[in-house]
């Protein structure tokens, strides 16, 4: 049974609303990414205790940390990202949550060729692994825009030379089709279908200027969404519609934006008989 999940600082940056947005949808986890006009990074210890113990008042669980770990220019000294992971890996800690989102680098700060960084990448990516290899979390990777997880090669290239179950792949069906029209069921999810353990839902139409609700776009989110009701798919199915407003560092959608894309996803799955918690 697939469980629905929500970036819900998507609605708003107060804590109370975030919670009653997840009510609104009937969601029963929240992806933690920015509160108090802050990202997850930049809370403070009480800022935490206080989010936990609301959440836990609401019976709501966490799905993942949403660190922006990895997003980042690749020259950057990785002393850095390995400070933000194990900050991240506190954080999952006290939320309980099973996955810390995490990313694959940006280009140098020089502008060159990310792709002429790949070593560099596979070594920080492997090193990461190692970070959380005896930690009760799961890293997983978001294919992104301008990344070296950029499009499908890069994601199978990385999974192929960073072999680790502490690793899997967080599948977003926008951002494969944001900037460039691919065939995202047959080029992209098939070759990346065995390293995938979680979902990240909006979808998008090349050149348009925002993502669209889940079915609406070029994601191919119905035919995916049926071949993981027929594996038997128990893991999170998190909205992150980004319907108004998408960019590095997040998104905004609104409530009613929120519920509809919610209202979508659950259509889907109803017609693909995937069952939700």
């Amino acid at each position: 049974m697939a469980k629905i999940s929500g970036f819900t600082d998507e609605v708003s940056s107060d804590l109370d609303e975030q919670i009653e947005a997840a009510r609104a949808i009937g969601a029963h986890h929240v992806a933690l990414r920015g509160c108090f006009d802050k990202n997850v990074m930049e809370w403070s210890d009480a800022e935490c205790e206080r989010i936990r113990a609301a959440l836990d008042a609401a019976g709501i669980g966490v799905s993942e940390i949403g660190f922006p770990v990895g997003k980042s220019p690749i020259d950057e000294p990785f002393e850095r990202t390995a400070e933000a992971l194990a900050r991240a890996i506190e954080l999952a800690r006290l939320f309980e949550a099973p996955y810390i989102r995490m990313f694959s680098f940006y280009p140098p700060t020089d502008g060159g060729d990310i792709l002429a960084h790949r070593a560099e990448v596979l070594d920080r990516l492997n090193a990461m692994c190692l970070q959380v290899e005896y930690e009760p979390v799961t890293l997983v990777l978001e294919n992104e825009a301008n990344l070296y997880g950029d499009y499908p090669a890069q994601c199978v290239d990385i999974f192929a030379h960073v072999v680790s179950k502490k690793m899997r792949m967080a599948f977003d069906f926008a951002n494969f089709v944001s900037r460039k029209p691919i065939r995202v069921l047959a080029d992209a999810w098939r070759p990346l279908k065995p390293y995938v353990c979680h979902i990240h839902v909006k979808d998008h139409l090349p050149g348009a200027r925002h993502a669209c609700v889940a079915g609406e776009g070029a994601g191919d989110v119905e035919p995916i969404l049926a071949e993981l009701s027929a594996d038997g798919y128990d893991g999170f199915l998190t909205l992150e519609p980004h319907l108004q407003r998408g960019g590095p560092t997040g998104g905004f959608s609104g409530l009613e934006n929120f519920k509809r894309a919610a209202d979508a996803l659950r259509s889907i799955c109803e017609r693909v008989g995937l069952p939700l918690e």
